[in-house]
């Protein structure tokens, strides 16, 4: 087992009476921490109850951990979310709103999930993709970055492959791989790399893995294409855009009259191919965890897997991700605490930013600074809390013109900027999948307009004047 302990120390009192010599206790161990985030990923897991996606080793990490049904990204794009969840602050707040803005150009003096638990005596490792890509290796944040995982992928492997759009949208492509290196396989070997060194390092670590899948291109070897065939293929019912408001799909004008050319055979194509995906990193997790159990750290570890935002696989007749419904704000997350109860179901609705303060507490350390998450510790130690005790609210953003906002009964949508919003409020005790708009009623005249100021309040928010 990996432990690191302070020396025993000796503390003399005075007393009235007489002088006592007191020794103190050692420290308490600090737990290791495994962060395994998988780009785009959504909720079509075997533990999250989906009849089709094969993934053993997920469910198998959930069944001794915590499944927060209900976790919500801060932005429906890859480099704004991470920006936002590594920082516990919201996009606004560290300046990312986008996949091109970089945290440390607003807030160069913040400090970051991995720093905090650097500055506090872990080791800390990066690889594959935590952070965005051009700010992947955050020297404040890491000890160790390996970035040698990105490579040409359609050049480095081969099998059969289709791009479904015909060439307009060549991220659209899918390749059952036969032969070849992929990004995921070179992140997971050096991971292991990683857990091994660490039973020779006295410090705990904080050891980060990106995988990139199930993100474009829908890459995956061919045994994993082979679990589910073409055949076999159900689109989504809900998979059409009619009666939704336009705004509600951002700026994507061009690639939506490619993605509505696609015909039935490619969307299940595309479906498969998300499927295979999914199932791939579930073997890879395994081997990742597999690696923990043989270097006799996993009973040490806390492990947490997570997606980065949710996705829409044709449901509302999209194939993508940035709206800010709950399909593309949504995302797994499964956290593994040594010495907790397994197997347990978390309800309430939480935010990604609260992941941060949440880590901090359970490994032991100081509270973060200047966060605007909040820790859900309390709920995994009363799984029953009641609202009088936790007020479930997330908000989620697209760049600058689509936001949302979840309680835990309603999602409220807002499309647009200044005289031009169109909104939206879902009431999700009937309408789980979010298509009667009842924002017009007049018995939620009240409620829309609360919504609508926490919303401005939102769009009002900045990074701290002293970049911190």
């Amino acid at each position: 087992m990996k432990f690191t302990r302070m020396s025993p120390l000796f503390r003399f009192i005075p007393f009235v009476c007489g002088l006592f010599v007191l020794l103190a206790q050692p420290a308490a161990a600090k737990p290791n921490v495994l962060l395994i985030v998988a780009d785009d990923l959504n909720e079509l897991l075997g533990a999250w109850g989906h009849p089709v996606v094969q993934t053993p080793h997920i469910d198998q990490l959930a069944s001794e951990g915590y499944r927060f049904r209900r976790a919500y990204a801060q932005a429906a794009v890859c480099g704004p979310s991470r920006a936002s969840f590594l920082t516990g602050r919201r996009p606004h707040e560290v300046g990312v709103i986008d996949n091109k803005a970089r945290f440390r150009d607003a807030c160069p003096d913040l400090v970051t999930l991995p720093q905090h638990f650097r500055e506090n005596g872990y080791y800390t490792a990066t690889v594959g993709k935590v952070f965005h890509h051009d700010q992947i290796f955050d020297e404040p944040s890491w000890d160790t970055c390996d970035p040698n995982w990105r490579f040409d992928e359609f050049g480095a492997t081969f099998g059969a492959s289709r791009d479904v759009t015909g060439g307009a949208l060549p991220w659209i492509t899918w390749r059952a791989v036969e032969e070849g290196t992929l990004w995921d396989d070179w992140v997971v070997n050096t991971v292991k790399v990683e857990i091994k060194k660490q039973q020779e390092i006295e410090q705990p670590f904080f050891l980060a893995a990106g995988l990139m899948r199930p993100h474009d291109p829908f890459f995956a070897p061919k045994e994993f294409f082979d679990m589910y065939p073409l055949e076999s293929i159900r689109l989504p019912e809900n998979a059409t855009r009619d009666g939704l408001p336009e705004a509600a799909f951002g700026s994507f004008d061009d690639w939506m009259v490619e993605i509505d050319g696609i015909d039935e055979q490619g969307r299940k194509e595309l479906l498969r191919a998300w499927y295979a995906c999914i199932s791939y990193v579930d073997s890879l997790v395994g081997e990742m965890v597999a690696e923990l159990k043989v270097a006799n750290l996993y009973e040490d570890t806390i492990i947490v897997f997570m997606g980065d935002h949710g996705y829409h696989n044709w449901e509302k007749g999209w194939w993508g991700k940035a709206t800010v419904w709950e399909l593309s704000s949504r995302s797994p997350l499964i956290l593994k605490v040594p010495g907790r109860r397994g197997d347990a179901d978390v309800n309430r609705v939480i935010e990604f930013i609260d992941l941060y303060p949440s880590l901090a507490e359970l490994a032991g350390l100081p509270d973060p600074e200047r966060v605007s998450g909040r820790s859900f510790v309390p709920l995994l130690e009363d799984l029953q809390m009641g609202d009088a005790q936790w007020q479930g609210l997330a908000y989620t953003q697209f760049k600058d013109g689509l936001y949302s906002l979840r309680t835990e009964r309603f999602r409220y949508c807002e499309w647009g900027k200044g005289d031009e919003i169109v909104s939206a409020l879902y009431d999700h005790e009937v309408d789980p999948a979010e298509r009667n708009d009842i924002s017009a009623q007049p018995e939620y005249a009240e409620l829309v307009e609360q919504f609508h100021e926490q919303l401005e309040a939102q769009r009002r928010m900045r990074p701290a004047a002293d970049g911190r």
